[in-house]
This record gives structure tokens, sequence and C-alpha cells, in this order.
């Protein structure tokens, strides 16, 4: 799983819908404290190895970059979106995912990979 710092509107089409890959994509923001917390996260998932049968790339879109926002209705952040075959395949909005612990933030994560694996 390789990590992609944020990307804007024209390098969204190319990087995650017309990707051959799933993209795992996190509308976040630089001073939202679960949004890096959910980025510790995924890194740390990463390190321990268990993301490596997963070819899911990471996307964070800033919220400077309110079109993409307001293309996909995210009002808040962190809102986590998996895209597959250009399509939503798993979708977790922030109110769900606000004040949750460490291991719920995994779950979501889990599940999210999974989703790529699911039927269409």
């Amino acid at each position: 799983m390789e990590t992609k710092k944020w990307i804007q509107k024209d390098e969204f089409e190319g990087q995650v819908l017309k990707s051959s890959e799933p993209q795992l994509v996190l509308f976040a923001a630089d001073w939202c404290g679960y949004c890096r917390r959910f980025l510790g996260v995924i890194s740390e998932y990463k390190k321990s190895g268990n993301g490596k049968d997963h070819a899911v790339n990471v996307v964070n879109i800033d919220s400077g970059d309110g079109s993409l926002w307001e293309t996909y209705n995210v009002d808040l952040v962190p809102t986590l979106i998996v895209f597959s075959n250009g399509k939503q395949v798993f979708r977790r909005d922030a109110k769900p995912m606000i004040g949750l612990r460490q291991p719920d933030l995994e779950d979501a994560l889990i599940a999210a990979l999974s989703a790529t694996s699911s039927p269409q």
C-alpha cells in the first residue's frame, strides 16, 4: 500500500477514477486531529505487514479543494471513500469516525480494504 500525499481535482481522475488498483481516498485536513490519527493507523497497518496483500493506494484530499468535496458530498473530516474501477465501493463518513478508538479505526480500514475485494 503506497501513500500519496495531498492531491488536487486535476489529478483525481487519473490517479483515482482511472486507476486499475483500488484507491483509499481520505478527505482530510492538516488541522484535523482525527485525520492525523487515522493516517497514523494506516501507517501502522502498512508497517505491520498486514497491508502487503492489498494493492490499495492511499490518496488524501485536502479541505482546500472544495469542488471534490462537493462532488462527493463530504461535509466533515475525516471521510473515507474507497474507489475500485472508478466507482465507490465503501464509504465511512466523519460522524461515525469521530471519537473512535484505535481498534475502531483499524476495523474501518480493514472494512474498506475488504470492500475492494468484494464482488461489484
